[in-house]
């Protein structure tokens, strides 16, 4: 699946004016897999086998993957805006996230001149602070992202 995503990602990033930034991945156990044993325990203690034995059986069915989280992606995005804007390399950003962490940066580019646009396909999951510093918000339908990404590649041979 990674080599899929790394080609998906390479072929964005060699649009013109677009910049891919992507983060690093940080891994911890899944969230489920300390209460799904603890609740295996139990369930073995009440049907008087032990835990050892019903966990192991569990395991030989049961993968448990870790969950994974991109990091350092607001702070790559945030040095490229105001690095950009203090040399005016750019008039309007348009930035495709809501997240929280960016109102500092919005609010600091703004005072560069900068006009900054959200564009989310989801007003519902930018937070409140970016929708009130944004100069303007432009809702985007999927359609409006397939049109801009390039193909995604089906296979890799």
């Amino acid at each position: 699946m990674y080599a899929r995503q790394r080609l998906y990602f390479d072929a964005i990033a060699h649009i013109p004016r677009i910049q891919l930034r992507l983060g690093h991945v940080v891994e911890h156990r899944s969230k489920l897999e300390g209460p799904i044993r603890n609740a295996l325990r139990s369930t073995a203690n009440g049907l008087g086998i032990t835990p050892d034995e019903l966990i192991s059986e569990f395991d030989k069915n049961w993968k448990f993957y870790p969950d994974r989280q991109q990091k350092g992606v607001d702070t790559l995005i945030t040095l490229d805006m105001v690095r950009l804007a203090s040399r005016s390399a750019f008039e309007v950003a348009i930035v495709i996230s809501g997240d929280r962490d960016l109102a500092e940066v919005i609010r600091t580019v703004q005072d560069y001149g900068i006009r900054v646009l959200i564009a989310t396909p989801n007003r519902a999951s930018v937070a409140s602070e970016v929708l009130q510093l944004a100069d303007d918000v432009i809702d985007i339908t999927e359609d409006d992202i397939r049109k801009m990404l390039p193909d995604r590649p089906e296979r890799i041979t």
